[in-house]
């Protein structure tokens, strides 16, 4: 989960934007080695389709811990992988004809309005410094 620095006015909530690319790597190596994992074992994979937690579990049991408000669904994607993929004769990747069907969706919070109309520059300013890189928030 990302690390945070305290301002030199005192208030917490800023994101170090280099631990966050940190995170980045991370999330993908760990992403990638549960993919692997899920090819090698079906009862694995299946278990990722139906239960969050078990997600969360599997990331941590590769190093990668979840931040406590992210939940990750995994669904199996419908398609096939071509090796040696060509495109007007060009190698090309694999899963290019897959890209809309490998690709997520990402959920958007909106945030809940401050009270008075007056606090919301303040209100809009907080939640940019604590996410900046929101929905990425690995």
């Amino acid at each position: 989960m990302g690390k945070f620095f305290e301002a030199p006015n005192g208030q917490t909530g800023d994101e170090a934007a280099l631990v966050k690319l940190e995170d980045i790597d991370s999330w993908q190596f760990a992403w990638s080695r549960l993919i692997a994992k899920a090819w090698e074992d079906d009862k694995l994979a299946k278990k990722l389709t139906k239960d969050p937690k078990t997600v969360a579990k599997e990331l941590a049991k590769l190093g990668y811990k979840l931040p406590g408000n992210l939940v990750v669904k995994v669904e199996q994607a419908e398609g096939e992988w071509v090796k040696d993929y060509e495109i007007d004769g060009k190698k090309a990747n694999g899963y290019t004809e897959m890209l809309d069907e490998l690709a997520g969706t990402v959920i958007m919070k909106l945030p809940p309005k401050p009270k008075h109309a007056k606090d919301s520059a303040y209100a809009l300013a907080d939640y940019t410094a604590t996410c900046k890189d929101y929905p990425f928030r690995l």
